[in-house]
């Protein structure tokens, strides 16, 4: 079996986990784009793995195989974050956070991103349970009212002058 049917050979009988996502030269979609520039918001190392797997260039099995992590496990890390990413408040802060006092902001990304208890939330920022609680409640409407303003003005006619 000569180099090219070998290689043909492994990536007819690959698994999912040994083909990348995509090949290079592929579009990537939108939604990446937006995940990758809010990847940002997290720490270094989980920052890292996001963009690499959204870089559509490694399989999941060479990524564990690098990081000395099981592929599944790997997944579901990777999944996990993804979901947090996506989080409809987590979403609002990234994109329009700007809009927001600082202490809001950060005590948004230490629960909905980050995942801290409230106990830890309300340490860091001296803050009882109540505060950091009527603080969180806050960010889901402001983040519920900012969606609704974004697809008005997305919805909305433009004019040609």
């Amino acid at each position: 079996m000569g180099a090219s049917e070998s290689r043909d050979w492994v990536l007819e009988n690959a698994t999912e986990l040994d083909r990348p996502i995509a090949r290079a030269g592929d579009d990537i979609d939108l939604a990446d784009t937006i995940l990758a520039r809010r990847a940002a918001l997290l720490p270094p190392a989980q920052r890292t793995v996001v963009l690499l797997w959204l870089g559509r260039a490694h399989s999941l099995r060479s990524l564990g195989a690098a990081l000395g992590v099981n592929p599944g496990t790997l997944c579901r890390r990777i999944a996990r974050i993804l979901r947090r990413l996506r989080d409809p408040v987590v979403a609002a802060i990234a994109d329009f956070g700007a809009d927001l006092p600082d202490n809001y902001r950060r005590i948004g990304l230490d629960r909905f991103l980050y995942g801290m208890s409230l106990r830890r939330i309300g340490g860091i920022h001296c803050l009882s349970r109540g505060e950091v609680l009527s603080i969180l409640a806050y960010l889901k409407a402001w983040a519920v009212l900012r969606r609704q303003l974004q697809a008005e003005v997305s919805h909305a006619p433009h004019s040609d002058r």
